[in-house]
């Protein structure tokens, strides 16, 4: 997350120490190692979907109060117990400054949604392969697909 990062140059800046920071680039290998777990646990026929959604705050201060709410300020690994004062002041600070917009400051998520089936007699198995009735050269000369079924 940016605002990660804006405390991370804060700190070390001013403050002379490195804090935990997760500031790098969304990742694929987070939904590969998730299918990986539920396919590891019987689970088949996965389907994982992953969203950006940018929220614009008023304010730095506005945007980690949302972040406590979720729970997300315990999220960091080895995170020091208590940030000061001047510490987030700077950060807002620096956040603002290069972030900042008219509508705020934006704080990007990355939301995963998944679902996946146990295996079952009743579960729908895919068609056998050359079963199909149109081939996607066609596509543009179909009038109606759903009509033909």
């Amino acid at each position: 997350m940016v605002c990660s990062w804006a405390l991370c140059l804060e700190a070390k800046r001013y403050m002379s120490y490195e804090v935990p920071c997760s500031w790098q680039k969304w990742n694929v290998k987070v939904a590969t190692d998730l299918a990986g777990l539920l396919q590891s646990v019987g689970f088949t026929m996965l389907t994982i979907d992953s969203d950006e959604i940018v929220v614009h705050y008023p304010s730095a201060f506005h945007l980690v109060q949302d972040l406590k709410g979720m729970a997300e300020n315990n999220a960091a690994w080895k995170r020091k117990s208590h940030l000061h004062r001047d510490s987030l002041i700077a950060a807002s600070a620096i956040y603002q400054q290069l972030y900042g917009k008219e509508k705020g400051v934006p704080a990007t998520y990355h939301v995963l949604s998944f679902i996946g089936w146990k295996p079952d007699p009743s579960q729908p198995k895919p068609s056998k392969r050359g079963s199909q009735t149109a081939s996607f050269k066609d596509l543009g000369s179909l009038s109606d697909p759903a009509k033909k079924r």
